[in-house]
């Protein structure tokens, strides 16, 4: 929980900081949830996650509605969730798959419900975008297999960031 709480201090992180606190907290969550919960971080590509910044406490979040809204209502309380970082020259796309219930099941049961992480996270988003004026995008997609729903995908692109801009060298 340190490399979380030393993650929210900072604007942007290394791609392997922000994954060692996610496994952390995905360690954590596998005791809580008695082994009913697996997980996979697969690293693709060509670039140096050490060097790349992406903001801090991006993917956690995600992964947290993942388990909590997605895995818990499975009539069996399992399930697994596959993270997967690629990179290019240019950018990182990081998908975090899940087979959970899938949005549907909540938006039959709340048809006014916002995600407000999925909102904050698109704020954030959006904010990196006009500093940077590079595009910084997140995707929802559910899944379905033979027309059920078998989970959610998020997909995140981020343009490759190797130094903070002097804005975000300070605390905000």
């Amino acid at each position: 929980m340190r490399q979380v709480l030393e993650n929210s201090k900072e604007t942007l992180v290394s791609v392997n900081d922000e994954l060692k606190a996610l496994r952390q907290y995905l360690e954590v969550e596998v005791l809580r949830l008695e082994n009913r919960l697996s997980f996979e971080i697969e690293e693709l590509g060509d670039q140096d996650l050490e060097e790349c910044l992406i903001p801090a406490l991006l993917l956690q979040p995600i992964v947290e509605n993942s388990i909590w809204h997605g895995i818990l209502h499975r009539p069996d309380k399992s399930g697994h969730i596959h993270i997967q970082l690629k990179s290019s020259k240019d950018f990182l796309y990081i998908d975090i798959r899940d087979d959970g219930v899938g949005r549907q099941f909540h938006q039959q049961e709340k048809k006014d419900h916002q995600s407000s992480g999925l909102d904050i996270t698109r704020k954030r988003l959006k904010l990196m975008e006009e500093i940077y004026k590079k595009p910084f995008k997140v995707q929802v997609t559910d899944r379905e297999k033979d027309g059920k729903a078998c989970g959610t995908t998020v997909s995140f692109i981020i343009p490759v960031i190797i130094e903070k801009m002097p804005l975000w060298s300070k605390q905000c």
